[in-house]
């Protein structure tokens, strides 16, 4: 299946979109210029057949085959304990944002799996791969800005391992969703003595201020929040 992939990617490659792709994903390696939603379409048809055969291909050397494994990991049909065991082997093979975020957006979890996705991801706190760190926190901004999960998010906000550039501006995405999604307490966090670096603060304040879902009185708010 592998093969079969690998040969359809190679007729979808578009050397325009790479070009366009790699100044906005730096770290891209061996793309074929693939957009993202012809992936999606590859991986909704491997997951409906002997999804099983692809996942265990290896080697996958172009970016699209990985990108193309975790969107099927993700989505598959398949048990919640299996999808753990390939996603521990799938996450250190992300080395981009794009892949990252696409994979973390994939998955749809059910509220009484949402604990055991939460204590998946946490083994993601303290490595010290940067994108390890980012898909943890892309998780919980797809994820888990919920009540009942409100302070351990900001317990971990205010512990971050990693100020390497994808965390931090991850960090800071994520507080811009926790903003649309609960305002006063966003607010409130912002304004607090809280250990957000610089960066952090005031990438996160942009990104709110860019949102047409934050009102004009609150980006003027925000501004005095800046540090």
């Amino acid at each position: 299946m592998l093969e079969e992939v690998r040969a359809e990617l190679l007729e979808l490659r578009d050397d325009g979109y790479l070009a366009f792709n790699k100044k906005c994903n730096p770290e891209l390696e061996n793309s074929l210029g693939v957009r993202i939603p012809e992936m999606r379409k590859i991986a909704k048809r491997i997951r409906g057949a002997d999804f099983w055969q692809y996942l265990d291909a290896e080697p996958k050397k172009y970016y699209e085959e990985i990108m193309i494994e975790g969107i099927v990991i993700a989505s598959a049909p398949m048990s919640t304990m299996e999808r753990f065991d390939y996603l521990a082997n799938f996450v250190p093979k992300i080395h981009d944002w794009a892949t990252c975020d696409c994979v973390a957006s994939s998955f749809k979890i059910r509220e009484n799996e949402r604990e055991e996705y939460w204590d998946f991801i946490m083994r993601y706190r303290k490595s010290t791969s940067e994108f390890e760190v980012r898909f943890m926190l892309v998780m919980i901004l797809d994820h888990f800005i919920v009540d009942e999960y409100w302070a351990r998010i900001i317990e971990i906000l205010e512990n971050l391992s990693s100020n390497a550039h994808y965390v931090e501006m991850a960090a800071a995405w994520l507080i811009s969703v926790m903003m649309v999604k609960n305002r006063e307490g966003a607010l409130a966090y912002l304004a607090s003595k809280n250990h957000l670096s610089d960066f952090v603060q005031n990438k996160a304040i942009s990104k709110c201020r860019e949102s047409l879902r934050v009102s004009a009185e609150d980006k003027e708010l925000l501004i005095t929040l800046r540090k």
